[in-house]
């Protein structure tokens, strides 16, 4: 073939190409495979997306005492309006006991900061940047949450890329977390920022053992970051759940999160970047 030819051959395909790709079929699978239309040939494209690239998710936390009046009747509202109200929205709910102390609840104490009285139910999104309790915020609950919600959704936290391998042997659950920072503060010591996983069990219908709505966390893990993770880099951590035993782990799942201090001399936290993921 002539360079002349060559040449009109190549702007020929430079200008089929946007309209290969819309029409050519597999593409939902990630690749186009070639095609023939008369005398017109449909060059094979690779692309090879991310199947679950960075989104946003909000982690709605409830912390529930079956012996609370307020408790009993927030549930349902969470279980019954708010989670059908958010299907297809990346907001997860989850239960805790509030009789337990543990990090996580932890992180509501440092979300309300100023201490003194609360009441049941306590909750939060975005690991304590929003906390409330009855005492203050009152019962209507139904407002009161889908409020927290739809702040947290306005303000999507998308910062970090975050791959997770999931390993289980018996009940021992290793979590090897790949973390890309993608946004523009340096995670580490300065700023507190630390990874969790949390595991919870979910109903299909009723309240777990032990809850009162249908997803309970039953374990939660974490580690703060020792080492500076700037802008642009990469780390893997490796969490181990090794703490449950007997539990219908077809059941069983979980969320990692990512949160950090966004101002060091103040106690609050913030999410980073929060993510699903399944165990085997």
């Amino acid at each position: 073939m002539k360079p002349k030819s060559k040449l009109l051959l190549f702007l020929f395909c430079a200008l089929l190409l946007p309209i290969s790709l819309a029409a050519a079929p597999g593409m939902g699978g990630g690749i186009a495979h070639a095609e023939k239309a008369g005398n017109t040939i449909y060059l094979p494209i690779i692309i090879r997306a991310d199947p679950n690239p960075p989104s946003d998710l909000v982690v709605f936390e409830a912390f529930l005492s079956p012996y609370c009046f307020y408790c009993q009747t927030a549930a349902p509202i969470i279980d019954n309006q708010l989670v059908p109200e958010y299907a297809g929205q990346p907001v997860l709910f989850l239960e805790y006991s509030a009789l337990d102390y543990t990090p996580r609840q932890g992180r509501w104490w440092d979300g309300w900061a100023v201490g003194g009285s609360v009441g049941f139910p306590m909750v939060m999104t975005d690991s304590g940047n929003q906390v409330r309790e009855r005492l203050t915020s009152g019962t209507d609950f139904y407002n009161l949450y889908k409020a927290m919600v739809d702040t947290a959704l306005a303000n999507p936290q998308i910062n970090a890329d975050i791959q997770t391998t999931v390993n289980r042997s018996s009940d021992v659950v290793n979590f090897t977390i790949n973390v890309t920072n993608q946004g523009s503060l340096t995670l580490g010591t300065a700023n507190k920022a630390t990874l969790w996983v949390l595991v919870y069990e979910q109903s299909e219908s009723g309240p777990v053992s032990d809850g009162l709505t249908q997803r309970y966390v039953r374990a939660q893990v974490s580690q703060a970051l020792s080492a500076n993770l700037a802008p642009g880099a990469s780390a893997q951590y490796i969490l181990t759940v090794n703490s449950l035993s007997g539990v219908d782990w077809n059941k069983m799942h979980a969320v990692v999160i990512l949160d950090y201090k966004p101002n060091s001399s103040l106690r609050p936290y913030n999410t980073y970047q929060a993510k699903m993921v399944e165990i085997p």
